[in-house]
């Protein structure tokens, strides 16, 4: 049965999918293993799995504007409201920016009650988020400098707030498996992490230490 809306974006991760429709409705099917599908998992003694089959999916309670799947969670903007919601292996602090138990429902990160997005991205283990002020969130894994040391960090969680000096509102965010890519409103891109193959657009290295967004050097920057 094809959903009451046209499809508007496809959407996978390590062993989940999504679909957004363009009335909101966020449909996830696939490995619930870590609550990434966003619902709790039946008791073993009355149901062995409640990983639906694909032909029996239900959509999220919560209208979305976009989202993004990572390996084993999920992160969506709500439709109307800007909030940002995260669920699913939360291992490294990729869901709520503290490290501890797998989310399997929908929860607003306390450190971003205040805040409203424009959009999201996922890596392995790290996640992030950029304000409606140009501001971008990052928390999960800082292993490889995956996650901006910004001023505002707050040191119980593994939580990173950051723009650039200039005071340029930053749009758009794209994480990759150890390294993050950002885009400003000048078009100008930024990136920060794993640089073994040269993916930050500079020189190789292990990883940057200076742990700050820098441009990509060349044309592109």
């Amino acid at each position: 049965v094809y959903p009451p809306s046209k499809p508007k974006q496809l959407y996978a991760g390590g062993g989940h999918s999504g679909l957004l429709v363009e009335n909101g409705n966020f449909y996830l099917w696939g490995s619930n293993q870590d609550g990434q599908l966003g619902y709790l998992k039946a008791e073993a003694k009355n149901e062995s799995s409640k990983e639906y089959p694909s032909n029996f999916v239900q959509p999220l309670c919560i209208k979305v504007d976009c989202a993004s799947l990572g390996h084993a969670h999920t992160l969506l903007i709500e439709r109307g409201t800007g909030l940002l919601f995260a669920f699913g292996n939360n291992s490294r602090g990729q869901v709520n920016g503290i490290k501890g138990d797998n989310v399997a429902n929908p929860v607003v990160p306390k450190f971003a009650l205040d805040d409203q997005f424009l959009d999201v991205a996922v890596g392995l283990f790290h996640s992030a988020a950029i304000t409606v002020q140009g501001e971008v969130i990052i928390f999960g894994c800082r292993k490889y400098g995956q996650c901006a040391l910004g001023k505002n960090i707050d040191k119980t969680c593994v939580v990173s707030r950051w723009r650039p000096e200039d005071g340029s509102r930053l749009k758009k965010v794209v994480c990759g498996h150890r390294h993050t890519v950002l885009l400003d409103e000048h078009c100008r891109i930024w990136t920060i992490g794993d640089n073994k193959y040269g993916q930050l657009g500079r020189k190789k290295s292990k990883y940057e230490k200076e742990l700050v967004p820098k441009l990509v050097e060349g044309f592109l920057g």
